[in-house]
């Protein structure tokens, strides 16, 4: 059974509040729904929310009890350009929070709502308790919640790649773990990072001067052999494509550590995708061909809307009469004749027939959905969808099998990790947890 807590929240117009009251405190609560009268509510994430009044912010717990009172000053840096009030960046991880002080600096508060880390950073970026990029007037450290130094480096910048981190250390580019410890040595004047999702690796690209080679690993990374001076372009399923210097494409599998070369020239070609190719001929026509450069699905479809196939076997291509799906031995699973068409899953596809109403159907092109809607979007394994009755614009959830799962009367929706927030009307949410 869903856990379901209900948000009256108070939304400020004018600067007054809709909602009677000037303490800005509960107006009544219980186990299973809590109403609020705050302005700003921000991210629900690890068992908590924040809340603002405008003026000042704090926390509250998933049952909506206070984990602290509005008791934190918002800070200029909170604001964004046109001066509304930003908690993006404001959210408990691993059991902690940033909070501020009128000093303008930030530091740490837990669970409980004490402070674990005096305010005394310009920002705090929370990867874990052990590991917080923290911001210094123009420079970054790495700290754990008790401030302690990871490391003796000043970091120039630093950017996350997954559970790897790239950093500029005196004009030089090197990569971190998450204890602090150098994998890539800051040796380099430029690096260009890949990650793939599926394999859980990393590839960077490095460069001294115009000389470039390849880092590959996983804690520790050696230069890949004969991958100097080429052009990677993409890093999937563990395997990278690129260009070599004299323009022919490669594709090196670092599972096997293989590097193979097309002998034919395409003006373009894509990544391993269920063994097969998307490759494009010089009319410009798109076709597939396997690792032995066997041409499977002839060159017939056009660049424009044709993409490479999924894990699955399925593509989305593009003729003259329009958009469909193919198999990976080139039959028809959709035909071409929508204006769109988006690969949710195998066999269930977002498509359009005018641009303006949206279904999904299942390979058959049957329709999964009891109605079309104005725009149906993908979201964390949930579609949002949006109708329009009456000339007001409302949103709903629906599952990727076409089963309601929010009927479509919502003002506003935002779905979380494990969670939506609903906009019943202009004074009222609704946060469903599962």
């Amino acid at each position: 059974m869903k856990k379901r807590i209900i948000l009256f929240i108070c939304l400020a117009i004018g600067g007054a509040c809709l909602v009677a009251g000037v303490t800005l405190s509960f107006l009544s609560s219980s186990e299973s729904e809590v109403v609020l009268s705050y302005p700003y509510v921000g991210m629900f994430q690890d068992g908590h929310i924040v809340v603002s009044d405008g003026e000042n912010f704090g926390y509250l717990d998933s049952q909506g009890k206070e984990v602290t009172t509005l008791k934190y000053p918002v800070l200029d840096s909170m604001k964004s350009s046109d001066g509304t009030l930003d908690l993006t960046s404001f959210y408990y991880v691993d059991g902690i929070a940033p909070y501020s002080e009128n000093t303008g600096k930030l530091g740490l508060i837990d669970a409980s709502g004490e402070i674990v880390l005096s305010a005394r950073y310009d920002a705090l970026h929370i990867i874990s308790q052990d590991f917080i990029i923290a911001q210094d007037v123009l420079n970054y450290v790495l700290i754990n919640s008790k401030g302690e130094l990871l490391n003796d480096q000043m970091l120039q910048g630093i950017q996350e790649i997954g559970e790897l981190f790239l950093v500029l250390v005196d004009n030089k580019y090197g990569v971190m773990n998450q204890h602090g410890e150098f994998v890539i040595d800051p040796t380099y004047d430029r690096m260009i990072p890949f990650y793939d999702e599926k394999t859980d690796s990393y590839l960077f690209q490095v460069f001294i001067g115009d000389q470039s080679a390849v880092y590959y690993g996983t804690d520790s990374f050696a230069i890949v052999p004969g991958l100097e001076q080429i052009s990677p372009y993409s890093y999937v399923n563990g395997v990278l494509s690129y260009t070599d210097s004299a323009g022919q494409y490669h594709f090196y599998n670092t599972t096997r550590g293989q590097d193979q070369s097309f002998l034919n020239s395409y003006v373009a070609a894509s990544n391993f995708h269920s063994g097969l190719v998307l490759a494009v001929n010089g009319e410009q026509l798109v076709g597939y061909v396997d690792a032995e450069e066997q041409l499977v699905i002839p060159y017939q479809y056009l660049m424009n809307g044709t993409e490479d196939f999924t894990e699955e076997g399925q593509a989305v291509v593009e003729t003259e009469n329009g958009i469909g799906i193919i198999d990976t031995t080139g039959e028809i699973v959709l035909p071409a004749t929508y204006q769109s068409v988006e690969i949710v899953k195998k066999n269930r596809f977002l498509v359009s027939e005018d641009g303006f109403t949206f279904d999904l159907v299942d390979q058959t092109g049957k329709s999964l959905l009891d109605r079309s809607y104005s725009s149906i979007s993908f979201d964390q394994n949930y579609l949002v969808v949006q109708a329009e009755v009456d000339g007001n614009t409302t949103y709903g959830v629906i599952d990727l099998d076409g089963n309601v799962v929010v009927e479509p009367n919502y003002l506003q929706i935002v779905v979380g990790d494990h969670y939506f927030l609903l906009q019943e009307e202009e004074a009222k949410y609704l946060l469903q947890l599962f």
